[in-house]
């Protein structure tokens, strides 16, 4: 993925906006956070319609291809493939392999030793047994 910051904020964009117009399950998906890491990596904090908990997905570096094998040079392609086929799809084999974070987000993807931090921006509240978790709305089925 090009690193320029232009092009990550394109890319990251397209991600969220592709949701609704997904091939897959990605306009069911809720994102209550998308930003870009210290490490340059585009980052979802998201809840799946089929999962009880929330996901968080870290982007890769090395997706340089759609699932048809074109190049994904444009920020657009790159995010609508994000978009359908790593927010957007169920997990499949990827849910035994989620790691949780200290406020309950079930990360994976391209992950380091230490998971990535929500941004200040994020919506988060305190409690009791949390100093800080995702504010998750009401389900609507």
């Amino acid at each position: 993925m090009p690193g320029s910051s232009e092009w990550l904020r394109a890319a990251l964009y397209a991600t969220v906006t592709g949701l609704s117009l997904s091939c897959t399950e990605g306009g069911t998906v809720e994102v209550f956070a998308a930003w870009i890491d210290d490490a340059d990596r585009p980052c979802f904090v998201h809840q799946y319609p089929y999962s009880d908990g929330v996901l968080g997905f870290r982007c890769t570096d090395d997706i340089e291809e759609d699932v048809y094998g074109d190049a994904l040079a444009d920020p657009r392609a790159f995010g609508q493939e994000v978009a359908d086929f790593a927010v957007g799809e169920p997990l499949g084999s990827v849910a035994g392999h989620l790691r949780p974070d200290r406020i309950g987000v079930h990360w994976c993807g391209e992950l380091e030793d230490e998971l990535p931090a929500l941004p200040a921006t994020a919506r988060a509240t305190g409690g009791p047994d949390r100093p800080e978790s995702i504010a998750l709305p009401p389900r609507h089925h």
